[in-house]
């Protein structure tokens, strides 16, 4: 495997977030697009899992720790009241798992694309 791939790839996927949430709170792209969140959770997964399997080259790591890292995020929205909706409500609550398991759902699809190319390139 090209070992450009991961970290280049990792990148690019970040940035590509970090501009969708720039222009999302600026903007208000999350209020024009209400999806918006399920697509930036689910790249925040695959940025992060591509990052954590370069930097501990086994595909093991990478679930466990992505949604150790989503699941501090979401501390840090509680922590600095940016959830969006009442701290305890069934919307904050609903929403906090449909973060958690988008991210999930990365980390899920990084592990899947690299254990199979891994596998293949045996």
């Amino acid at each position: 495997m090209n070992k450009y791939i991961l970290p280049s790839g990792s990148i690019l996927v970040l940035l590509l977030l970090l501009f969708l949430h720039s222009f999302g709170t600026t903007e208000y792209w999350y209020v024009s697009f209400p999806y918006l969140d399920i697509v930036n959770h689910f790249l925040g997964g695959i940025g992060l899992a591509m990052a954590i399997l370069w930097i501990t080259k086994n595909p093991r790591y990478t679930i466990p720790l992505t949604i150790i890292a989503g699941i501090i995020w979401e501390i840090f929205e509680v922590y600095y009241n940016i959830t969006g909706w009442p701290i305890g409500s069934m919307n904050y609550k609903l929403d906090t798992l449909k973060d958690l398991i988008m991210d999930t759902i990365g980390a899920v699809t990084v592990w899947f694309i690299f254990k199979n190319k891994k596998n293949n390139e045996s």
